[in-house]
């Protein structure tokens, strides 16, 4: 009986420590799910992080800022002065009116505070001045310089009839003879294939030799073919034909006017 009773005990002993290793292991098998699920987290993460590394990387190799791809903003401003006359007068006034007031005085054009909202946005502007039919000056900028669309305009405007090193200075003789266009940038892109992904009537573009020394640009419109295009681009930038290169495609809304009358 005694040594029954003995085997018994033991046995439940078994028993007990038995069900305390399976609660054991059953912990264990829990926190190893925890620990997989974790480690599987982990090389999410790992994996979208590298990704943004090289993302950076890119655009820093590319010397493009990083806001010049956030094109949501730029494209409702060019749709509204696409579509708006009355916004594509005021530049170009602002424009004549700037070069009118430089050329007769020497002074920076102060506009009126009563514009619409585009000229407090943030973009690039060209000013391109012709006289006759022929290249008179052109100044300007891909990405702002400026904090407002205004000043970009007021200061491409100066650029074109006074620091443009291919032409003399313009002269108040020449005013009313000159042409004005103004080329409102937009989104900027990356190319990688450039005979698909532009057309030469609807896309501007920026050629940029990888060291980001030397940089050429041709507005939408400029250039009859996609071949001409880039090749302008690359002689104005003096880029010889077999430099490797970034090419960059940007949409703009381009408007003119003769100078005829005084603006304002």
């Amino acid at each position: 009986m005694y040594y029954f009773l003995r085997n018994r005990y033991h046995a439940s002993r078994i028993t007990h420590h038995a069900s305390r290793i399976t609660h054991h292991a059953s912990r264990i098998t829990y926190h190893a799910s925890r620990i997989s699920r974790i480690t599987r987290y982990a090389s999410r993460v790992t994996r979208h992080a590298s990704r943004l590394i090289v993302l950076l990387f890119l655009f820093l190799s590319l010397n493009v800022p990083l806001y010049a791809f956030d094109s949501e903003g730029k494209n409702n401003i060019l749709e509204t002065i696409r579509e708006n006359p009355q916004v594509q007068d005021e530049i170009l006034n602002l424009s004549v009116n700037t070069i009118l007031l430089w050329l007769k005085e020497g002074k920076t054009y102060n506009p009126s505070s009563k514009l619409s909202w585009v000229m407090n946005e943030k973009c690039g502007v060209f000013v391109t001045l012709e006289k006759y039919g022929v290249l008179r000056g052109c100044r300007g900028t891909i990405w702002p310089v400026y904090a407002t669309l205004k000043e970009e305009i007021i200061n491409s405007s100066i650029g074109a009839i006074s620091r443009d090193s291919r032409f003399p200075p313009v002269t108040i003789e020449e005013f009313r003879k000159l042409h004005i266009t103004v080329t409102v940038v937009g989104k900027i892109t990356p190319v990688v294939n450039p005979e698909k992904e532009i057309d030469p009537l609807v896309h501007g573009v920026l050629v940029e030799t990888c060291d980001g020394q030397k940089k050429g640009v041709m507005l939408p419109g400029e250039a009859p073919t996609l071949e001409h295009e880039i090749a302008w681009a690359k002689k104005r930038a003096s880029i010889t034909g077999d430099e490797p290169v970034y090419i960059y495609r940007f949409t703009g809304v381009r408007f003119s006017k003769d100078v005829k009358v005084k603006s304002e």
